[in-house]
């Protein structure tokens, strides 16, 4: 892609040249793999596997390297806006929120997901598994994070990464707490669901500036995710939209949310420019993933047949089945 890409031709002696493109080409690799993992559990149990493969290679290929290119590159964000996302909360985390609420919108809820005017949730398949994924995903997000945010290069930058991993992991811890608070008082109980998510909401709100704030702020700004987090999913019901994770709550709204505090906390960034950063990133990349589902829907089909998701895509797609203790006989 030109000058999108992250591995330059020219970049053959990393000791020179001062910096390791192969690092670099890796660590944004893995970067926008999560995100494609983010988008896939807004989608999950209705999408076909070839089409989210198709849209995976079109996002990963064309929208986050245009869309990273306009800050981490060097791009008019960065240049006329002084816009800054440090670890990715809209380059990766709104960005891939956005592409996975034009997802959901488009291929459509689950079958019996909205009957009548009301909302039914479905049960929670594996609860503990979910918990489990959720502490490796804190645990891996505290190294993106630090990785994305602070380089590597003197034993001072990685004592500056120690400070980074603090601060977000109190905005994780943040967003549990504020979770289970806003849980209880809504619901009545701690529901595991919403506690995992706002540890996910407080990751990505820190992820914009994890360098600047004080460890008190780190905690608030991961807190106010949890918030976000517990609200936004019954904003999404409230809309008849189907985001079988919440990853719209934990990605769009916490990434942006994460955006526009950085002013907070460092004097360097503006509130117009975080704004219009956050805005732009989103925007783009839910209008272009908006355009290839629809291509996609009306093309190949976006979604299994009814059959198959009434039996499960897990047996219509890969011939097994995840739950056999729940199989019918």
């Amino acid at each position: 892609l030109g000058s999108f890409a992250l591995w330059s031709a020219k970049d053959v002696d990393p000791v020179g040249a001062g910096r390791a493109s192969a690092a670099g080409f890796f660590l944004q690799s893995a970067l926008v793999a999560v995100a494609a993992a983010i988008i896939s559990g807004a989608l999950a149990e209705r999408v076909r596997l070839v089409a989210f493969l198709l849209f995976t290679a079109f996002y990963a290929g064309l929208v986050h390297p245009i869309a990273a290119s306009w800050d981490w590159g060097g791009g008019y964000l960065e240049a006329d806006w002084k816009f800054l996302d440090r670890a990715g909360a809209t380059i990766i985390h709104a960005s891939a929120g956005a592409a996975a609420l034009a997802g959901a919108i488009i291929v459509g809820p689950r079958r019996g997901r909205f009957p009548a005017k009301r909302a039914s949730a479905p049960l929670a398949s594996n609860v503990p598994l979910s918990v489990v994924g959720a502490l490796i995903v804190w645990l891996s997000g505290l190294g993106l994070v630090a990785g994305s945010a602070q380089p590597f290069g003197a034993i001072g930058d990685a004592i500056g990464a120690a400070g980074v991993v603090v601060s977000a992991n109190l905005a994780v811890s943040g967003g549990v707490l504020a979770a289970i608070v806003m849980s209880s008082m809504i619901y009545k109980r701690v529901d595991p669901a919403l506690v995992v998510n706002g540890a996910i909401g407080g990751l990505v709100a820190i992820s914009a500036d994890p360098i600047s704030p004080a460890l008190w702020q780190a905690a608030l700004i991961g807190a106010f995710g949890g918030v976000i987090v517990t609200a936004g999913g019954p904003l999404l019901e409230r809309l008849r939209i189907d985001d079988a994770r919440g990853a719209a709550p934990a990605h769009l709204f916490c990434g942006v949310w994460g955006a526009a505090v950085v002013p907070w906390t460092n004097a360097d960034a503006s509130i117009l420019g975080q704004l219009v950063g956050a805005g732009m990133i989103a925007g783009f990349s839910f209008a272009m993933s908006a355009l290839l589902w629809i291509a996609i829907k009306y093309s190949i089909g976006a979604r299994v047949s009814a059959e198959d998701e009434l039996a499960g895509v897990d047996q219509a797609i890969l011939g097994v089945s995840a739950y056999p203790e729940f199989a019918e006989p």
